[in-house]
């Protein structure tokens, strides 16, 4: 969730590619961390820091939706999108054939061996793009408030159903 509200908005203020490259091998040595936790508090800030530094594939929507042309923008969108969101679907069913067949410590391992895979792979396909937004960082950030207190879906709560 930091990650997202902190770390995405700078995709407007960096060059795409390298701000990619740099947080997804980031999130690298977070989860090794979280894979070799000896205690708790080790795993909770691991887990901390992987949530910090896991909003690098949230970048390739900016960017797919930014480098396409306007005609194809919601196709291309609708893409990227589906493939993030099929991964996140088979992630749950893998991570517990994972922990079941190997143990919980080996999801954190095969997560961080396949984040340096696809960062080697985006390394090579990526282009560089360089945004040019008039709008500052914090300006960014200032913007969300007014987001907010607009959209009512965005304060919409549900609660929690015990099963």
């Amino acid at each position: 969730m930091l990650g997202l509200v902190f770390v995405l908005p700078l995709i407007d203020k960096f060059e795409n590619r390298r701000l990619m490259l740099v947080t997804l091998p980031a999130s690298v040595p977070t989860l090794a961390m979280a894979a070799l936790a000896p205690g708790r508090v080790t795993l909770l800030t691991a887990s901390f820091l992987v949530g910090a530094t896991s909003c690098g594939l949230q970048m390739i929507v900016v960017m797919a939706a930014t480098l396409s042309n306007e005609a194809e923008r919601g196709q291309v969108v609708g893409r990227v999108m589906s493939g993030l969101i099929l991964g996140v679907l088979l992630s749950r069913p893998a991570g517990s054939l994972i922990a079941g067949a190997l143990g919980w410590r080996a999801v954190y391992a095969t997560s961080a061996i396949a984040v340096a895979i696809l960062m080697m792979m985006l390394a090579r396909s990526l282009p560089v793009y360089r945004p040019q937004s008039p709008v500052g960082y914090f300006e960014s950030l200032a913007s969300l408030l007014p987001l907010v207190t607009r959209e009512p879906v965005l304060r919409r709560r549900r609660p929690i159903r015990r099963c």
